[in-house]
């Protein structure tokens, strides 16, 4: 089999192994690029450049389930979303990782501080993060108004938290209702 059919793998265990063993945003941030290194030498030996931006759309998902168990999300619904090309599973090289927190009410003060935290962490980790806060009402307005909201919304799938939220936010922004 050529290099271009060839699987690529990352250790994903060894990856959250060593993400448990990080103390700071700058060692996690140091693991992060050591990893885009190995997809980097893998592209460069011709692996099939589809199978790495998967990759690293899939180490991306890791991080975030592991920084998102680490957090207390208290009684509130909340869940986290992928959109945009990160929504549909890939992850270019230095792109951007679009995410929605989706909330089934006004977020709390807590769950705010917690997001805050959160998304200053990715930041430091070297992540280009692009993100929004908000409750199913808002996402609904939201598309309603900007055709770019609604396609970032149909090119999703959940990351952590409570999935009905995701699902609902389907069916909710599904051809049926959103554009009658």
């Amino acid at each position: 089999m050529s290099k271009r059919g060839a699987a690529f793998e990352l250790s994903y265990n060894t990856f959250i192994t060593q993400l448990a063993k990080t103390q700071s945003a700058i060692e996690c941030k140091a693991l992060l690029q050591n990893y885009q290194e190995q997809m980097d030498e893998a592209f460069r030996a011709g692996v099939d450049p589809y199978l790495l931006i998967q990759a690293r759309s899939q180490l991306i998902d890791i991080l975030l389930r592991y920084l998102w168990a680490q957090e207390d999300w208290g009684e509130q619904k909340i869940a986290l979303i992928a959109v945009g090309g990160y929504g549909r599973g890939e992850l270019h090289p230095r792109s951007d990782i679009d995410l929605l927190f989706v909330l089934d009410k006004a977020v709390s003060k807590s769950n705010g501080e917690t997001i805050g935290r959160m998304v200053t962490y990715l930041w430091d980790c070297g992540l280009d993060l692009g993100h929004s806060v908000r409750t199913l009402d808002e996402c609904l307005d939201y598309a309603k108004e900007d055709i770019t909201v609604m396609t970032n919304m149909l090119e999703s799938r959940p990351v952590a938290g409570e999935e009905s939220l995701f699902t609902r936010l389907k069916l909710l922004t599904d051809t049926e209702h959103m554009w009658l």
